[in-house]
């Protein structure tokens, strides 16, 4: 009996403490909901990954704003479309936010083997409910945000991480 009770009052919270978020790659920061996952590539040298970061990224549909200044793109997402049908969602079912288009602030920086990607400030352009944040659909609170826990809100949230995701995979090119 005492171990369940020890079980019950210390392992438990702490383990309930220790649990992430339901997303790989989405993350509460500051308060704001935001994308950012750091992709590997294999030996390639720094300047070979802005290489190709440089050729691939101004190709990302409705990415606009490109700039490459040092070690750092920045760009933002215009009228960008959440493509749910890929990953399984269907329009009678699915967040009606993600039916519209979105805009959002992007950076990316790299290293030698590695980029990382960072998707800021992700508002969708709705019409009747006008400009709604991220963070406001896939999170709750003030002082300290936690991720909404309803059906809803962490499918539509896993389509945005997973089409977030997407956009930064760097394809293959016949020059490289």
């Amino acid at each position: 009996m005492k171990l369940f009770t020890l079980l019950l009052f210390v392992v438990i919270p702490i383990i309930a403490q220790a649990q992430e978020g339901p997303y790989s790659h989405l993350v509460i920061q500051d308060g704001q909901v935001l994308f950012e996952e750091i992709y590997k590539l294999d030996s390639v040298a720094s300047e070979d990954v802005k290489l190709r970061l440089s050729q691939y990224v101004p190709g990302i549909k409705n990415l606009v704003d490109y700039h490459l200044e040092g070690d750092v793109i920045t760009a933002r997402f215009s009228g960008a479309m959440i493509d749910y049908r890929k990953y399984g969602g269907k329009w009678g079912n699915t967040a009606v936010y993600l039916n519209h288009p979105f805009s959002a602030n992007i950076n990316i920086v790299w290293k030698e083997g590695k980029y990382k990607a960072a998707v800021t400030n992700i508002v969708f352009h709705t019409a009747g409910f006008g400009d709604v944040y991220a963070t406001e659909l896939l999170s709750k609170g003030k002082s300290e945000r936690k991720w909404l826990t309803g059906k809803m809100a962490v499918q539509a949230g896993t389509y945005i991480n997973d089409y977030l995701y997407d956009q930064f995979v760097l394809k293959e090119n016949k020059k490289w």
